[in-house]
């Protein structure tokens, strides 16, 4: 089972990302630095993400993934 819902891999990553979800559903995906600044944002209703941060030129580092299902309105954070 995906730990709250929500898994990403690999941990750690070299800039590319999949973000997995229990079931498909509309979510929006924000992504931010370790000093707080939002450095990826999308809109999803798909149950498997990928997302190349390398694209978006960011920095090696902690990140935060934030995600908010539409329907039950909860936020998901995994660093």
């Amino acid at each position: 089972p995906k730990p709250d819902g929500m898994m990403v891999s690999p941990n750690p990553s070299r800039g590319q990302l999949t973000i997995e979800f229990e079931r498909a559903a509309g979510y929006q995906i924000h992504i931010y630095n370790a000093i707080g600044q939002r450095v990826f944002a999308t809109k999803s209703s798909e149950k498997i993400v990928n997302v190349d941060l390398n694209t978006f030129n960011i920095s090696p580092g902690l990140l935060l993934i934030e995600t908010y299902n539409e329907e039950i309105q909860k936020v998901y954070k995994q660093k």
